[in-house]
């Protein structure tokens, strides 16, 4: 393989043209729209919102969306003082909720393990600072029976979003990785199926782009977890009524259905089951790892479960380590709550032992990937196994630990190890406000 990825990386190449870096910009979006409204040339655009910003408080996005370009200066005035007064409400109301989340899980510490809420909020608190583990994760790992002298072996979601900070350094390709439009433009070549933006399509276009396909999925421009995701079945509605239902969802991408490796549906009939490699790539020295060369960390096999065609932890799946040298599945599975499966709930299939078809081809093709687009960073990418071999599915910014670490909670085994290297001196303590929203690992 190493032939192959120094071949590849004699071709590298820049992801984004410039007018795709203006077209894809949040900002450059609601510049479009002031000019759209007003009349503006850009530079007045720029200019002016540029300046409300400064004297206002005010975004870009406030100045497009609340229409104050039309507006007087006076009127512009109360209009920010009312859009600053608010933002400033929905930032206490966030870390509000991320007390209310933190004070859950101390409750729920001191409830299973004997502690009063001192003692378990003092425990949490220090671990929290030393290794990186949320009090989300304290929780549900029952991290109170794992001696202290031994966190410090866990891989974190601390340690996990300082890798991210550490190599994910580049908006370019956060941006084309977050825009499922732009990423599938981009890895075109790789991904084994048809697939087209919902934006300004029309029927025909449709039809001849999925013609002979049996199913199709649709997925959200901008989301994460599986969320969003319907699949739409040919054999039960005809193309015209999945395109009159695909064009009432919003922007997103829709694919053919991608057809699963016959071995890989011994673990899920409904799901592609997909594999997620966890790559690092640079070309800073000061990373403290060899630079150039993809480094292929850790991966994870995840696997649907009843009804679901998505095989992500969050919508019912559930998850098993990955040997990153074999592609042989080296641990029992465990879903969202934790709960180990050592054969699979539906199909009964031994899930521990079984070797990912083309793992080795898959390794290869995302080394090449890597190289030729130049993929900087820390990065989760999906891949999916058909009969003719690996294609990716899609590219995660966030490949979180859990996907790592959770399927050896059960036998208390830490896995820091893999990734210590890659960590360095990086810090992973974090704040309280890290404890707001969902902290598990985005598998």
């Amino acid at each position: 393989m190493a032939s192959v990825i120094r071949q590849a990386a004699r071709k590298i190449k820049f992801m984004l043209t410039p007018e795709d870096k203006r077209h894809y910009s949040k900002r450059e979006l609601h510049i479009r729209a002031v000019m759209k409204e007003t009349g503006w040339s850009r530079k007045k655009a720029v200019s002016v919102m540029t300046q409300a910003r400064e004297k206002l408080g005010v975004t870009f996005r406030d100045y497009d969306v609340k229409g104050m370009a039309l507006l007087s200066e006076k009127e512009q005035a109360e209009l920010a003082e009312t859009i600053v007064a608010n933002r400033k409400k929905a930032i206490e109301k966030k870390k509000q909720t991320s007390r209310m989340r933190a004070e859950k899980h101390v409750e729920d510490v001191a409830r299973n393990s004997g502690m009063t809420r001192e003692e378990a909020l003092e425990k949490m608190t220090a671990c929290r600072a030393a290794t990186g583990m949320s009090f989300e994760h304290y929780s549900k790992y029952h991290f109170w029976n794992i001696p202290e002298e031994e966190q410090g072996l866990y891989f974190t979601k601390g340690m996990a979003d300082a890798l991210k900070l550490k190599y994910n350094r580049f908006y370019d390709i956060r941006n084309i990785i977050f825009h499922k439009n732009l990423f599938l433009k981009e890895f075109d070549e790789y991904l084994g199926r048809p697939w087209i933006f919902t934006e300004n399509i029309d029927k025909e276009q449709f039809k001849n782009k999925f013609d002979g396909e049996e199913k199709l999925i649709f997925k959200p421009e901008s989301s994460a977890g599986g969320k969003g995701i319907r699949v739409f079945d040919l054999n039960e509605d005809s193309i015209d009524e999945v395109y009159d239902k695909i064009t009432n969802l919003g922007p997103g991408v829709v694919e053919g259905f991608i057809k699963r490796h016959p071995e890989v549906s011994k673990l899920s009939t409904r799901a592609v089951n997909t594999v997620r490699i966890v790559t690092i790539f640079t070309r800073r020295k000061a990373d403290g790892i060899e630079t150039g060369v993809p480094h292929f960390v850790y991966a994870g096999f995840r696997m649907g479960s009843g009804d679901s065609y998505v095989d992500n932890i969050h919508s019912g799946g559930l998850v098993a380590a990955v040997d990153i040298d074999t592609g042989e599945v080296m641990s029992d599975a465990v879903d969202f709550a934790y709960k180990v499966y050592d054969h699979h709930p539906e199909t009964g299939h031994k899930i521990r032992g079984f070797r990912i078809p083309y793992f080795q081809e898959a390794k290869e093709m995302l080394g090449r990937a890597i190289l030729e687009k130049n993929m900087l960073g820390y990065y989760g990418w999906d891949i999916a196994v058909t009969e003719n071999g690996p294609v990716i599915v899609e590219c995660n910014t966030h490949p979180g630990a859990g996907i790592l670490q959770a399927p050896f909670i059960h036998q208390r085994k830490g896995m820091k190890y893999v990734i210590e290297k890659y960590l360095g001196d990086a810090e992973y303590g974090y704040s309280e406000d890290d404890d707001a929203g969902n902290e598990s690992s985005d598998v």
